[in-house]
């Protein structure tokens, strides 16, 4: 695997995937909450909301760790030779 192609991988996953989901749970937070009826019927949206929000802040949160980047540098082959 190249190595721009492991740190293109590696970048996405700490960083684009978990922020797209939190700005994904507050879009649907927002469009529940906005789009609710009077007696409540579509508040039942905010379960999966609340769900992705919560995951992509999980997910953020704990790529980040030391143990996580090591994880990640696992994967760089220091024999590769296209690096």
């Amino acid at each position: 695997m190249h190595w721009w192609l492991t740190k293109l991988l590696e970048a996405s996953m700490r960083f684009i995937w978990p922020i797209a989901g939190i700005l994904a749970g507050c879009a649907l937070i927002w469009m529940t909450i906005v789009f609710a009826s009077k007696d409540g019927g579509l508040w039942i949206l905010l379960i999966p909301a609340l769900t992705v929000l919560l995951v992509s802040m999980f997910a953020l949160i704990w790529s980040n760790t030391p143990r996580a980047r090591k994880q990640w540098q696992q994967y760089e082959m220091p024999d590769d030779p296209d690096s």
